[in-house]
């Protein structure tokens, strides 16, 4: 029942793809394997010239432009193209003294906040199907010369900061983070809680705060003594809320309206945001 909410691909007994259908009723199923159906991952290998021709073919036509829709589904009478079976990968690399443990296959689907929000929840578990800790495979991303993440008491608070990755740059002063990703270089100050939420690089989450499955995107300033996440029709108010979820979303502000953590009037200009 979950591969009618993806591209499908029917294979033969070899592997090869002979159809591509979006989003079908009834799926294909895999040879040999009664009740499955291999879906598009959205990953794809080519030969360079392959792609090279298929692309400047598609910007010719009239369509979306797609992988999945156009590209990939004319590719099928035209060339020799295979499925790769993911769950068969093989990741190298055995758990050692309780550190880290073994890789298993892992692939979500993001396309929605709630799909989105719940990868980055699965990267706080311990015990999920996706690490970043096995050496022998290493997962490699830009890096930056940004300081050490910081945690610290701060006027009269204790830190509290668990299940949570912290960036390089952030900085927990005086706060709780909990079950939440921390991106580079933001701020939580003193007296704030922040839960299962997704801090964006540079957000800065003012004083005595509470943020409950919060998407934040970058740069965005949330003024001292502000709650989100708790009250859905005023979330509903100032921001995007996930119909399915509930998760709130904070779009990165307008670079000229950029405000200071507190507005002296109290009145903060949410309208900045985006």
């Amino acid at each position: 029942s979950e591969a009618t909410a993806f591209g499908v691909i029917h294979v033969d007994e070899t592997g090869r793809i002979v159809e591509f259908v979006e989003k079908p009723e009834n799926p294909p199923e895999i040879p040999g394997k009664p009740g499955f159906s291999y879906v598009s991952m959205g990953n794809y290998i080519f030969e360079r010239e392959i792609l090279e021709e298929s692309l400047i073919e598609d910007a010719r036509l009239p369509t979306s432009h797609d992988f999945g829709r156009d590209i990939i589904p004319r590719l099928v009478n035209k060339a020799r193209i295979f499925a790769y079976d993911f769950s068969t990968n093989v990741l190298p690399g055995k758990e050692q003294s309780g550190c880290w443990r073994e890789d298993k296959p892992y692939w979500r689907d993001v396309g929605t906040i709630k799909t989105y929000w719940q990868a980055q929840m699965d990267l706080l578990h311990y015990e999920s199907e996706m690490t970043f800790y096995n050496p022998k495979w290493p997962i490699r991303t830009v890096s930056y010369a940004d300081p050490p993440a910081y945690v610290c008491p701060m006027k009269g608070f204790s830190c509290n900061v668990q299940s949570t990755l912290a960036a390089e740059g952030s900085r927990v002063l005086g706060a709780s983070v909990v079950q939440s990703v921390l991106s580079r270089n933001c701020l939580i100050m003193a007296g704030s809680s922040v839960e299962e939420s997704l801090i964006g690089d540079g957000v800065i989450v003012g004083e005595n705060c509470r943020l409950r499955r919060v998407i934040v995107d970058s740069h965005s300033v949330i003024p001292s003594n502000t709650e989100i996440g708790f009250d859905p029709e005023r979330d509903r108010e100032r921001f995007t809320v996930d119909p399915g979820s509930g998760i709130v979303v904070i779009g990165m502000p307008k670079m000229q309206l950029r405000k200071s953590i507190d507005d002296p009037k109290g009145n903060f200009d949410w309208s900045s945001f985006s």
